[in-house]
Order: C-alpha cells, then sequence, then structure tokens
C-alpha cells in the first residue's frame, strides 16, 4: 500500500500505522499542521478524493481499516507529494498527493509475484492452546503487470491487477453457563417460561472447553473470518503529433469481508461477525 509511506515526507505526521493522522480527523496523514482531511489526492492529474472522508477513492478502508480497494503497487510509477503547493492545484490547504500511474513502451514486459502464508508454517496463537485444534489461517496475495505497445512508437496499454484471498479463525476467551449453572438457576425460579424454554432447547452456547480463568472465562472460541479483494487497472496512452497525450484509464475494485465483532470490543464468540 503506497499510502503508508507518505508521512516519509517533510513536514507530515501520522500514527505509527500511519492510519489516521489524529482521532476523529479521519486522515491518512497530516501536513504541516493541517487536518488530515485537508489532503488532495490526485491520479495522473486528475480527481482521485471520495466525497465523504476526502481519501483517495482507491485505496480504501473495509471492515475495521484492512484494505477494500488497493491500487496494485506495480501499477505506480511516482507519486510526489507537494506541501505549500501554488494556487493552480486549489481546493484543499494540505498536501498534494499527485499519483502518476505507468504506461507501457515499446518493449512487451511484465511481472508476476505471489506472497503465500498458512497456518502450517506458524506456531500457535497465544489463546489458541492445546488440546484445542490449531486454528486455520491463509492468505494469498497475487497479482501482475504487462506493458507494452499496440502501435509502436505512439499507443500503449498497461494492465495490472492485485487479488488477495485470505480465510481463517481468531480466538478469544469468553464466559458460558454451564449445564449446572442452567439447572441451579432454573430450580432457584421454580421453573422456565416458555420463552426461556425455547432458547435454552437451541442451546445457544457452545460447551466449555477449559477450567475458569481468573477472570472466570470458561471457553476459548475460534471465529471465522474470510477477505477477498480484487483490483484492476488499464491504461491506454496515444500520442498524437509531438507533444499532446491521449490517455484513456480504467479501474475496478472489488471486495467481501468478514471479521469478528471482537476486534472494536464487541462479542467474541461465532456469529456476530461485521460483514461488508
Amino acid at each position: 500500500d503506497f499510502t503508508k509511506v507518505l508521512s516519509l515526507v517533510p513536514g507530515t505526521a501520522a500514527d505509527p500505522s500511519s492510519i489516521n493522522d489524529s482521532p476523529g480527523s479521519f486522515g491518512l496523514f497530516s501536513a504541516n499542521g493541517q487536518r488530515g482531511r485537508a489532503n488532495n489526492y490526485l491520479l495522473d492529474g486528475t480527481d482521485m478524493n471520495d466525497g465523504y472522508r476526502n481519501l483517495p477513492a482507491i485505496n480504501q478502508g473495509g471492515v475495521f481499516g484492512i484494505p477494500s480497494t488497493i491500487l496494485p503497487v506495480d501499477a505506480v510509477q511516482e507519486f510526489p507529494v507537494l506541501s505549500g503547493a501554488q494556487a493552480e492545484y486549489g481546493r484543499n490547504a494540505g498536501a498534494i498527493v499527485n499519483i502518476v500511474t505507468r504506461s507501457g513502451s515499446n518493449d512487451l514486459r511484465g511481472s508476476l509475484f505471489e506472497y503465500f502464508r498458512d497456518d502450517s508454517l506458524g506456531a500457535r496463537n497465544y489463546f489458541n492452546t492445546e488440546p484445542n485444534p490449531k486454528n486455520q489461517f491463509r492468505n494469498n496475495q497475487f497479482g501482475g503487470s504487462l506493458g507494452g505497445p499496440i502501435v509502436k512508437d505512439r499507443t500503449f496499454f498497461f494492465l495490472a491487477y492485485e487479488g488477495q484471498r485470505e480465510n481463517g479463525g481468531l480466538p478469544s476467551v469468553g464466559r458460558v453457563p454451564t449445564a449446572a449453572e442452567l439447572a441451579a438457576a432454573s430450580a432457584a425460579v421454580g421453573g422456565v417460561n416458555p420463552v426461556i424454554a425455547g432458547l435454552l432447547a437451541t442451546n445457544p452456547w457452545p460447551a466449555p472447553n477449559q477450567a475458569p480463568d481468573a477472570a472466570g472465562n470458561n471457553l476459548v472460541a475460534t471465529v471465522p473470518f474470510d477477505n477477498r479483494v480484487d483490483s484492476l487497472i488499464a491504461k491506454i496512452d496515444h500520442h498524437i503529433g509531438e507533444g499532446d497525450l491521449l490517455t484513456v484509464r480504467y479501474f475496478l475494485g472489488d471486495s467481501d469481508q468478514s471479521f469478528p465483532l471482537a476486534l472494536v470490543g464487541g462479542g467474541g464468540l461465532p456469529g456476530y461477525n461485521t460483514t461488508t
């Protein structure tokens, strides 16, 4: 994600994760004391700001900031960051981030990459103790690019794609009532009304799988998650005469995400994921 290095420019500031510059500001970084929303993002000189948070329209966060669309890194030629820019840019008082995408040339060139991670290659999570089964995790991040001539010295094409397939389970501890506690509570009130009886019949609580710890937690539950991202950019450049250039560009970003609510302090039991 090229936006993670924006804070390397002098006069900028961000938190260590480079997700925002200050609580409630919803910006990637602050330039010369301006708010994070005060920056202007351009793609090949054209506006690329979303209408809600004034962030790059392509590199957007999904559930809890996990990227939902991303500009493939191989498609980025350069991204000069201008602070205190001339009035010709206008629009915002902060920095100007002008992302320049790569173009094809007379030579046919491309790239391929694959990043792979699997639970069989890593240790257990701290909460994923034996004798519980080892939590599953798998992540594939892959893509490539291809650029070359359509008409030599005049018309060129460039394509870049990046995809991600990620799934697994996140362990968390919880407190659930035991069968003995449910029976004791029912006896203490002299019976169970039909509504509660219906709930108990569905067995909504998983069985405890460990002795209570110091906080009373008697369950280690694994909540499944998954993340699918597909990002594609296509570009055609046509040189007209000696100094004019016509560019046509198309970007497609699509994703599905489902992550446990517990990531933001909610419940950690299965069935309560945030899905987008």
